[in-house]
């Protein structure tokens, strides 16, 4: 009787070990307790990923930056369910200011929050990119076909989120259209956390104050943009309109954004066909523009440095300013038509000095 008491008791001792070991594995499949706090490399907050990410366990991998070269990359992902199917991932990488493609790293858009003071940076619910700290360049490879270097000393960090498409539902996709301002406080901070980083391991440059604490506004709603006061700046029309069926309707970058910003949409392509940029913030315009670009001189009658269609760099009162103009197409659509509106030759040259005019200084181009 004895023996069989005992080996009851060891199946009893052994039946709790195995469900307390099934718990600790469900426990470590399915949440963050025995997860680190901190990820890529002790640069991230976890609290700050999980807000980012939303449910799941919170995993990290990636590379560090080392003395001389600020190159780094990280990947934190959240995982659900025993299998740990990942459901959302925020990749964090170092790229070059300037690129060959179409868009500049520093990319900004009306829609996205900036920071406001400090180093540069814009976000959207799903991406954004801070500047590294001063003095963090990444290198460029000795074999690179396109060596291309921006004004600046400081190159970018980018973060980009993914959701699986089973985990974006209609609703979800919806709600993204709005500015999040939790998301986007959590991924300017993990972003943020990673430059800083990248700048303490490669030596070059202090970081900046905290990211989440400078983030600004996000810009209006689009709205109407009335002929000869486009993007609110009266003597700027965008071309004749008459016989439009769509209005062009246009997004401006908040108030106390560093780097104002207007898109117009023509209601052919959701994306603004047409981006006029004005700024001081010498760190964003030293990332924004080639060593070689701003350095010309403009013809008689301008004023400034640059090119006749833009971007210039031009004195007005205590600033310096950098004004920019991009376009899609040298035409506007009228809606899904076929029919199309030239856009004025001299365009770049009409935006000058309506904001020469709005900021009272000297005109910038003649006429």
């Amino acid at each position: 009787m004895r023996a069989l008491s005992r080996r009851r008791t060891a199946w009893i001792a052994l039946a709790a070990v195995l469900a307390v070991s099934a718990g600790a594995l469900l426990t470590w499949r399915l949440t963050n307790v025995f997860g680190p706090d901190r990820l890529c490399g002790g640069a991230v907050s976890r609290a700050d990923a999980q807000q980012v990410l939303g449910a799941g366990r919170i995993t990290g991998s990636g590379s560090g930056a080392r003395a001389g070269d600020p190159t780094v990359s990280c990947t934190i992902t959240a995982r659900t369910g025993l299998g740990g199917t990942a459901r959302a991932r925020v990749t964090l990488r170092t790229e070059r200011a300037v690129s060959p493609g179409i868009d500049k790293q520093v990319r900004t858009v009306p829609q996205m929050s900036q920071l406001e003071g400090g180093r540069p940076g814009a976000f959207s619910n799903r991406t954004g990119w801070v500047l590294l700290p001063a003095g963090c360049a990444l290198p460029v490879p000795k074999d690179d076909p396109l060596p291309l270097k921006s004004r600046g000393d400081a190159d970018v960090l980018w973060a980009d989120v993914w959701f699986s498409p089973d985990d974006v539902l209609p609703e979800k996709r919806r709600a993204e259209e709005q500015p999040d301002t939790a998301a986007r406080a959590a991924l300017a901070r993990v972003a943020d956390g990673m430059a800083a980083a990248a700048g303490r391991q490669a030596g070059c440059g202090a970081p900046a104050a905290p990211a989440g604490d400078r983030l600004g506004d996000p810009g209006g709603q689009a709205r109407a943009s009335e002929d000869g006061k486009a993007c609110g700046l009266p003597g700027l029309s965008l071309g004749s309109t008459a016989g439009r069926t769509t209005p062009l309707r246009e997004r401006v970058s908040s108030e106390g954004a560093p780097v104002w910003i207007c898109g117009v949409e023509d209601g052919h392509l959701v994306s603004p066909v047409l981006s006029f940029t004005v700024t001081a913030d010498q760190a964003w315009i030293g990332a924004a523009a080639l060593d070689t670009e701003l350095r010309a001189a403009l013809p008689a009658g301008w004023r400034g440095t640059g090119d006749t269609d833009g971007p210039v760099l031009v004195p007005c009162g205590k600033d310096t300013l950098y004004l920019g103009v991009s376009t899609l197409d040298s035409s506007l659509r009228d809606g899904q038509g076929e029919a199309r509106s030239e856009l004025p030759k001299d365009l770049f040259a009409r935006f000058a000095n309506a904001v020469a005019a709005q900021r009272g200084c000297e005109p910038i181009a003649p006429g």
